[in-house]
């Protein structure tokens, strides 16, 4: 096996180009209130009695030194900390500006966003030995040039009692394959152009999103509205040729053509909230209007402290030739956090309306970085051929059954310093059990140790390994009354340490434990690049 150059970007272009044509209002309106100079008077208990008492009480104090003729030594070691007291200037209070919303706001905007990729492929196909690759034979040569460019314009009134989007949308790609020398058929040269004539495109599409939320104004029903989305395609570019022939088709805006109306949607949201959000219900009736699929779809979302529940089904027409409307899925979830989102657990399952059946069911739980979960699905269950010896056998009929069950636990300990805290280390371990309960012979095991090595605005290393074992059932075969589906070691310590022995390389082999990767990443930071 040798190396060899597959693919050479000598040329990757990108440039992005945004900003703002016009804006109302241009200058937003401010009123600064009066400004009044008030003193904050320091706390007795941080900074000890306030200037105009300590003054009195020291006076107080020389008056009774003078009549007594003496001091304490008390009173001559609280003068010498009054010396050294900080005095602290006065602060005063900073004008206030209140911005008053404008009840109209309207932006025109713009996004050019320009690509250009030249590639240069090579085959492998003549090559022997890695002195015989040559730069000169090339298979191909491609260009691709991109450079679409959007113009949005979007208004707002009211503070989204009416709100309003619009995109305009050209998209123009060019590609094509200069050179084809290195391919020797024709067949292949011709599939080549075809490729090329079916992705040049010309097209200018305009999206909508219309926005009208009437109890605005009232917090408990804020969220409450009607909105409209639509996607229309103004002019697309159609190959309908051939490579020896090549010729394109241009097509206008057609509202019968579900390819030039691609989005046609309109929602209903019924919402309402309480104790700041504490406390939400909304649901949310979509329909998708002609010449898309008609379909009508309810979502229902429930909020409560530490819980979220949502549930979610539909209708729709089978399809363009069948105008029979058929039910879609029933989805539910709930999530539940505790303890400050460091305890989690969720469930969500899909029942078939039309076949009257579970689809799916997971449950899962995590606590900071260890997760469980558990899935079952509405498959196909396989039997294994210990008579024959032909490995696993697929049932004819479909049945709920058990599916995965996976363990994963992400290490992070806390990253340490040295040097004045211009050095750090910091190791990294995840790994991740995957039981498959259907075939319990691909069941695997991953481990990904890591660490990263980093010198304060100098350098940073990052190294990782990831381990898989992909015959974790060979260990646990015999437990379970199975012995012989997977040849080896069955005691999971020696074939960890078979792995290690470098003097035996067909017991090396032979281990369940493969190394997969090994990933080094070294970066010097030069302040303003890497």
């Amino acid at each position: 096996k040798i190396y060899y150059p597959s693919t050479i970007t000598p040329v990757k272009f990108n440039m992005n180009m945004n900003g703002t044509l016009f804006s109302w209002p241009q200058v937003s309106q401010k009123v600064n209130t009066e400004q009044y100079d008030i003193p904050l008077v320091k706390p007795t208990d941080i900074y000890g009695e306030p200037e105009e008492e300590k003054q009195t009480s020291e006076a107080e104090k020389t008056l009774e030194g003078e009549k007594a003729g003496e001091e304490s030594k008390d009173s001559k070691d609280k003068k010498e900390e009054e010396k050294l007291e900080l005095t602290f200037t006065e602060l005063t209070s900073n004008p206030l500006t209140t911005y008053i919303p404008d009840s109209f706001t309207y932006r025109l905007t713009y996004n050019f966003n320009p690509d250009i990729v030249f590639q240069i492929n090579y085959d492998e196909t003549s090559l022997t030995s890695s002195q015989g690759f040559d730069w000169s034979k090339k298979k191909s040569d491609m260009y691709t040039i991109k450079a679409p460019l959007q113009i949005t314009s979007s208004m707002n009134y009211a503070q989204n009692f009416l709100s309003m989007t619009n995109d305009f949308l050209y998209n123009p790609i060019w590609q094509g394959h200069p050179n084809t020398d290195g391919y020797t058929r024709a067949e292949d040269i011709t599939n080549l152009k075809n490729a090329d004539y079916n992705a040049e495109s010309q097209t200018i599409t305009n999206k909508n999103v219309i926005s009208f939320k009437p109890f605005v104004y009232v917090p408990a029903f804020a969220n409450s509205g009607i909105s409209w989305n639509s996607t229309f395609k103004l002019l697309r570019k159609k190959y309908n040729g051939d490579a020896n022939n090549p010729s394109w088709e241009y097509c206008g805006l057609d509202f019968t053509d579900a390819d030039s109306v691609t989005e046609n949607l309109l929602n209903l949201t019924i919402a309402s909230s309480q104790q700041e959000n504490k406390f939400s219900q909304s649901f949310v009736l979509s329909s998708t209007i002609s010449p898309q699929l008609p379909k009508v779809s309810g979502t229902l979302h429930l909020t409560f402290p530490y819980v979220n529940f949502s549930l979610s089904t539909g209708v729709q027409q089978k399809s363009k030739e069948d105008s029979k409307w058929i039910k879609n899925p029933i989805d539910q979830t709930v999530q539940v956090s505790l303890l400050d989102s460091k305890l989690n657990f969720s469930q969500s399952l899909s029942y078939n309306l039309e076949d009257n059946c579970m689809e799916s069911l997971k449950l899962s739980a995590s606590y900071k970085t260890f997760s469980l979960s558990y899935v079952m699905l509405n498959t196909y269950a396989y039997n294994f051929d210990d008579v024959n010896h032909t490995g696993w056998i697929s049932e004819t009929t479909k049945s709920f059954i058990p599916y995965t069950l996976s363990l994963s636990y992400t290490f992070t300990p806390e990253t340490y310093y040295k040097w004045f805290n211009r050095i750090s280390i910091a190791p990294t371990l995840s790994t991740s059990v995957v039981a498959d309960l259907v075939r319990p012979t691909s069941s695997y095991f991953l481990f990904t140790p890591g660490i990263t090595f980093r010198i304060n605005n100098f350098l940073n290393i990052t190294f990782s390994a990831t381990s898989r074992n992909s015959v974790l059932y060979r260990y646990f075969q015999t437990m379970l009354g199975h012995q012989g589906r997977i040849p080896g070691e069955e005691n999971i310590f020696l074939d960890l340490f078979d792995s290690f022995r470098f003097d035996n390389e067909d017991l090396r082999k032979a281990s369940g434990f493969k190394l997969k990767s090994l990933n080094l990443s070294i970066t010097h930071e030069l302040h303003d690049w890497d």
